[in-house]
């Protein structure tokens, strides 16, 4: 790898993530790095959790923190591969992923000695399921930046959320998942849904005020801003995340993976996400999610058929868990955060 791209790794991601760059991929599409977490980031389990996890296939679905939690626990146990493309280079329907959304790409980690397969797939949130509001196209498929963290197809037309969880997560967990072991999903839907409402609200602030166009939109913002609680209830939030568990399990069944288990996982109470002002709306919704989420396992209905609720939030209110580097995001958890994490998983597990 060339010293640029190993800068740009360094740059996009962190230095502890684009580490000894010297392992051959397994076979398939691209791989973008491969390495191991700084031995200071490791997520060090107990023999009785490992025991527990071992001889299993798992499959992430969410954000930055389930792929940390998978590269930072047995990324440094085995082998982790980041893949900026799926369904092969030449295939007609494979699709890419830019540089710039390296932290969105596929990953791979192996663990031999554990016999253990985990791979996580991005999912930038409940809200990216069909039927979509239009604040999430805007914050999201048309924001400058995180438009190019997304996945493209060849002609450069973005990937949908039905197109991912139809055609390429099925295919690349059938390529890279170890078969004849069971397979565990965890997936959930936390901080981005948050954040890309938080932006759009947010978006129009007093400075706004000078241009007649926007007086009317920045009234309307403010009026929803200062009701979480309200604006929340008006997604259906929970409408759309089971519509995302049914979509997932019916794919990847019909692809031939078979899940064995499906956790659902609520985002931990870290009181500073590192984002900046209006944070407090973030926080509003994080535990609008967590109720919400809450209500729908205790119903008749559920979560779905067979879904576990992994309700991390639930009484943690220990800030040890969370990133307190000023350097990185604080919205990632510490090493002791991963363990606990993986402590909460295993116990969920059938």
């Amino acid at each position: 790898m060339s010293p640029k791209w190993t800068l740009a790794c360094a740059l996009l991601l962190h230095p502890g993530i684009c580490l000894r760059l010297n392992r051959s991929p397994p076979k398939g599409p691209h791989s973008s790095w491969t390495g191991r977490p700084d031995k200071a980031e490791v997520a060090k389990l107990s023999p009785s959790t490992l025991e527990k996890l071992s001889n299993h296939n798992y499959i992430f679905i969410g954000d930055s923190n389930e792929r940390e939690a998978l590269f930072k626990t047995f990324g440094a146990l085995g082998d982790s591969w980041q893949f900026d493309t799926i369904g092969g280079d030449l295939a007609e329907d494979a699709i890419t992923g830019s540089p710039k959304g390296m932290g969105q790409h596929l990953l791979v980690v192996k663990a031999p000695k554990f016999n253990i397969t985990g791979i996580y797939f991005f999912f930038a949130g409940a809200m990216t399921v069909s039927p979509r509001p239009a604040w999430n196209v805007e914050s999201l498929d048309e924001h400058p930046t995180r438009k190019e963290w997304l996945w493209k197809h060849k002609n450069g037309k973005l990937v949908s959320y039905e197109d991912m969880v139809t055609t390429y997560w099925p295919k690349a967990a059938k390529q890279h998942l170890t078969e004849d072991h069971p397979t565990i999903l965890l997936t959930q839907a936390s901080l981005w849904d948050a954040e890309m409402s938080r932006d759009f609200v947010f978006k129009y602030d007093k400075s706004a005020m000078g241009k007649e166009k926007d007086q009317v939109r920045f009234r309307e913002f403010n009026r929803r801003a200062s009701s979480s609680s309200q604006e929340f209830q008006s997604w259906r939030w929970t409408d759309h995340v089971q519509k995302h568990i049914e979509m997932t399990r019916d794919s990847m069944e019909k692809s031939g993976v078979h899940l064995d288990q499906v956790i659902w996982r609520t985002n931990p109470d870290c009181v500073d996400l590192g984002r900046g002002e209006n944070t407090e709306w973030d926080l509003a919704i994080l535990e609008e999610q967590a109720v919400a989420i809450r209500n729908l396992a205790d119903s008749k209905e559920g979560i779905g058929p067979g879904v576990t609720l992994m309700d991390w939030r639930k009484g943690n209110q220990n800030q040890d868990m969370c990133n307190k580097d000023p350097h990185y995001v604080q919205h990632h958890y510490s090493p002791q955060g991963i363990a606990n994490f993986w402590n909460l998983f295993a116990a969920k597990m059938n």
